[in-house]
């Protein structure tokens, strides 16, 4: 089994990996998305990750912008639960979503849906009542989509550097993003600089062996 140094493990940050897939998937479309999926378990604490190198993770900034974001808002696709879906099966997840929460928080709060796409759960969230609403996401067309339902206050911004002031918050939700990020720490670290003193960081995220 190989062991690299190149990147470090984003969750511990330790600089040794075995390598486990070296897979090359090809790029017959011409996409910005990287060619090689490189899998690797950490020495350390054993998290098993995507090793992208720095311009492996800008070229996924672009196939999000170009390619996946305009497919979804164009889908014809109503079964499935994707950006932009509004089916039972998007409105079963925003309602757990939601059950977990809705006991710390009150329609006073303000909140911020970090990675919110296009504004699906802000959505809800304005259906229960909850007035003080905001996003940030990458996809740019996601977020002028999301800015026309005129709900919420979005704009562009990832989770390692969120476009808002110091303490801003009382409620920061993100849902199904920590997994995409090449440092999940810096996230952590800025969802704590947006809170207020004693709010609430809601972090959602796959668990493989409850996928179901």
């Amino acid at each position: 089994m190989n062991k690299t140094k190149s990147i470090n493990c984003p969750v511990c940050d330790f600089n040794v990996s075995a390598e486990l897939l070296n897979l090359n998937c090809g790029n017959l479309d011409n996409s910005s998305l990287y060619q090689f999926v490189k899998i690797n378990s950490c020495d350390s604490c054993g998290h098993v990750f995507n090793k992208l190198s720095k311009d492996e993770f800008k070229g996924l900034v672009r196939y999000y912008n170009e390619e996946y974001g305009p497919l979804n808002l164009n889908s014809t696709d109503t079964l499935g639960d994707r950006p932009g879906s509004e089916n039972a099966f998007t409105e079963k997840r925003h309602s757990e979503l939601y059950g977990l929460i809705s006991s710390y928080i009150d329609n006073n709060f303000k909140v911020l849906d970090v990675g919110c796409a296009t504004g699906g759960f802000l959505t809800y969230l304005h259906k229960k009542g909850m007035k003080h609403l905001y996003g940030i996401d990458l996809i740019e067309k996601y977020v002028e989509y999301a800015n026309k339902k005129g709900i919420s206050n979005i704009k562009i911004g990832t989770a390692e550097a969120i476009p808002f002031e110091d303490n801003s918050f009382n409620l920061v939700v993100s849902d199904q993003v920590i997994e995409h990020l090449i440092d999940p720490s810096k996230a952590f670290q800025e969802a704590k600089r947006v809170l207020i003193e004693g709010g609430f960081y809601c972090v959602g995220l796959p668990d493989a062996s409850r996928y179901t």
